[in-house]
């Protein structure tokens, strides 16, 4: 690691954060302030490449038939799909997979929405380009680490990422300092989607904040610990930036700690506090009604990153989807019926993300990594009820399939980030500066998100 990272990276650590960017006018700084401009944005990634294909399924005869014959032997049954109907009538008919019963209650209610054919481009293709190798496209295609870096980034990856479009969003809004909890929180560890060139994030479990270094609040271990802390007189300036990010982390965790035992657990709300997503959405539920209800937070502006494994279904894909579904159903339930009671859910946009999408071929009981996939949108700011983008055809030698059955996107993952940068109160002017390769598409807004 340079040294030049090595410093920006401590800074990060220690950062607070506190609303005051030059970008906007005094006036609208101060509005921003008031609880009603309050937005969060909430990024689920499906780790390892979601199976969409089965998640939204078409029910009308012709397409069902086409896509059971695509994959006979991963194919749902189609009386089993839980039917929707998209807003947008020439979409057709489709069904979510059995498991999604909350899902499709969201998607009735239009408080939620299906974003279609998503993936990473670096410009607009086509099937012929594709195949005959003469199309841009991103590097590492059907790498895990790299596209979940290319998603999560939203930077052609040609060079040592440092930031992400969530982190370079929040850069908009704040400048370090001043407040103590910083404005981006990851339950699922460290993650490109929330690093700022400002702005750093603070990395939560989902049962709260970790004892530092093993070393619980209150013991004779942390008061010793805390008292090396406050030694600053190093000799080295490396130590000195490590030693002050070091207390502000301590500082940073135990005010986390002492606001979350003042909080209700959620639990009537059907949390289940076995299961790592739905843990996790509980405590971004909390520091949401926290960051609303403790006047010495009330930041304007929030990003909780969490995550959910287990999607990388090479084999035994109907099982795996079944728990993983059920899981995604349950916990974003018991997520939004919690933000509706606290009045939240018009200000709170959750997101789905991941990898990839996965090749519509079956690989005997499972599928390979992909490239297109379908996303989930949740929010009383989205215009729920609809599907987003164009379905694709499932046939193996159509149009949307190219090389070994993969889904050629119809959507880049940019123009997905836009429509919610949008919504999250980014000015147009300042789109390029979050969304570098945005220039490339067209369309910049998908139309799914409430002004």
């Amino acid at each position: 690691m340079n040294r030049r990272l090595f410093l920006q990276n401590l800074i990060s650590l220690s950062a607070g954060s506190s609303f005051a960017s030059p970008l906007f006018s005094a006036a609208h700084a101060a509005e921003s302030n008031t609880p009603n401009d309050f937005k969060a944005l909430v990024c689920i990634m499906q780790m390892g490449g979601n199976d969409s294909a089965n998640m939204i399924v078409p029910r009308s005869t012709a397409e069902y038939n086409t896509y059971a014959e695509s994959r006979p032997s991963i194919a749902l049954p189609v009386d089993g799909l839980l039917p929707i109907t998209p807003r947008t009538a020439n979409q057709g008919d489709f069904g979510l997979h059995p498991k999604l019963t909350d899902v499709q209650r969201l998607f009735g209610q239009d408080k939620a929405a299906i974003i279609a054919n998503v993936g990473t481009l670096l410009e607009p293709t086509t099937k012929e380009a594709v195949d005959n190798n003469t199309a841009a496209l991103p590097p590492y295609l059907f790498s895990h680490s790299t596209q979940r870096d290319i998603w999560q980034s939203a930077t052609p990856f040609d060079s040592v990422v440092q930031s992400g479009w969530a982190g370079r969003m929040i850069d908009q809004f704040t400048t370090p300092g001043g407040r103590l909890i910083p404005p981006s929180l990851s339950i699922s560890g460290s993650n490109y989607w929330q690093s700022g060139t400002q702005n750093g994030t603070y990395r939560l479990q989902p049962t709260g904040t970790t004892p530092q270094y093993g070393i619980s609040p209150g013991s004779h271990e942390r008061r010793a610990f805390s008292q090396l802390l406050g030694l600053s007189d190093y000799k080295n300036m490396y130590a000195n930036l490590h030693g002050q990010a070091q207390k502000n982390a301590v500082k940073i965790g135990e005010a986390i700690n002492d606001i979350l035992l003042d909080l209700p657990s959620l639990s009537e709300f059907g949390f289940d506090t076995e299961d790592k997503l739905s843990s996790s959405l509980r405590i971004t539920a909390q520091m949401i009604i926290a960051n609303q209800q403790l006047s010495d937070l009330q930041l304007p502006r929030l990003t909780f990153y969490v995550s959910q494994g287990g999607y990388d279904t090479h084999n035994d894909q109907l099982t795996e989807h079944t728990e993983l579904y059920a899981s995604l159903n349950a916990s974003i339930h018991a997520f939004i019926t919690a933000l509706e009671h606290y009045g939240l859910n018009d200000s709170v946009t959750t997101f789905t993300a991941s990898d990839f999408g996965r090749t519509i071929s079956a690989n005997e009981d499972g599928t390979d990594h992909g490239w297109g996939g379908h996303h989930l949108i949740f929010g009383g700011a989205v215009k729920g009820g609809d599907i987003y983008g164009t379905m694709p055809d499932l046939a193996l030698d159509g149009a949307n399939i190219v090389k070994k059955g993969r889904l050629l996107p119809g959507v880049s993952t940019e123009q997905y980030a836009a429509t919610l940068c949008k919504w999250f109160g980014v000015p147009d002017t300042q789109l390029p500066v979050v969304l570098p390769m945005l220039a490339n598409f067209d369309e910049t807004d998908l139309g799914f998100m409430r002004t």
